[in-house]
């Protein structure tokens, strides 16, 4: 997009997505921090929420104002990100049982309670999946009606096939926890799943240790949270160990960075328009280019400027 922009004065970018607010926000934000047009991706956010949607400013997601700050944050510090490798996820603990369950078939009881589901993705690839059942009350899900809790245990995985033990977690992150409806109550429909709690962050910015996060910092469902789903102080419980070193040879880790994607010298950012953008360009004419000591970087993007002209050329002789 900036390289785009940066071509002709009068060269327009159009963005849009599913409906034209969230993900489009997010880029354009993301553009106008990047095009240091605002000092402060959240301030332009907020730019774009007001212009877009003046009377509803309600729908951004606490996930999307947090991957705004992730993107003002990574031009911060040039790209090099504070937790550059991936961590390992120990467990996850809900303070205090959400109340999703209206039939309590499974504890026998009339506290609040849910049959607890997860779903981990990783980079929009699912990559983990439980739920809890009551056939094995020690599983790797764990719904402790005396702690008032909800306890999903990592420790004893080993997917990555190292010596360490735990989900293994790189970049972008989606931890969805749903509530799944007991086909053996004789009430409920198996196929009744409810979302409880979506929390989407990125390792880069998540530390090794114990992280608690609170309700605010979550993302409910409005309409839960009024019904009174979720217990005062609820809140969600993350601990993470660090990969050690012998593990990252094994799994030949390179450190995650950001900092070749922020360089905007134009040769940089006209490169990326050109893996984007879909050109088929005459060998021969390429050749002859060549012949003449244009690289065929530049030679691709003069074909596009060509398109570009015959296409508003076009648009001018076009009948009315």
């Amino acid at each position: 997009m900036h390289a785009w922009l940066s071509l002709h004065p009068e060269n327009v970018a159009v963005v849009h997505c599913t409906n034209g607010v969230g993900r489009t926000g997010i880029a354009i934000a993301a553009y106008l921090r990047y095009s240091e047009t605002f000092s402060d991706a959240a301030t332009a956010f907020e730019y774009f929420v007001s212009r877009r949607t003046p009377n509803d400013q309600a729908w951004p997601s606490v996930s999307q104002r947090r991957y705004i700050q992730y993107f003002n944050n990574a031009i911060l510090v040039n790209g090099l990100l504070p937790t550059p490798y991936p961590l390992l996820l120990d467990s996850i603990v809900l303070n205090t049982i959400p109340d999703f369950d209206d039939n309590a078939s499974f504890s026998g009881s009339n506290d609040a309670t849910c049959r607890p589901g997860i779903e981990i993705y990783q980079n929009r690839k699912l990559i983990y999946s439980r739920v809890y059942t009551r056939y094995k009350p020690n599983g790797p899900v764990i719904v402790d009606l005396d702690t008032d809790t909800v306890v999903f245990e990592f420790s004893d995985l080993n997917l990555s096939g190292a010596s360490a033990q735990g989900l293994l977690l790189d970049r972008d992150v989606q931890i969805r926890i749903f509530h799944c409806a007991d086909p053996d109550d004789g009430v409920s429909e198996a196929s009744q799943v409810v979302t409880m709690v979506n929390f989407s962050f990125h390792t880069g910015f998540m530390p090794a240790g114990f992280i608690r996060v609170a309700a605010r910092d979550l993302d409910l469902s409005r309409r839960d949270v009024e019904d009174g789903r979720f217990g005062a102080g609820f809140s969600m419980d993350l601990v993470f160990d660090e990969v050690q070193g012998a593990m990252r040879m094994k799994e030949e880790e390179k450190p995650v960075s950001y900092a070749r994607c922020l360089d905007k010298s134009v040769s940089k950012c006209l490169a990326r328009l050109i893996s984007y953008h879909v050109v088929k360009v005459d060998e021969r004419l390429m050749k002859g280019l060549e012949g003449m000591g244009i690289s065929r970087l530049l030679g691709k993007i003069w074909s596009i400027l060509c398109l570009h002209q015959l296409h508003l050329f076009a648009n001018s002789i076009a009948p009315r």
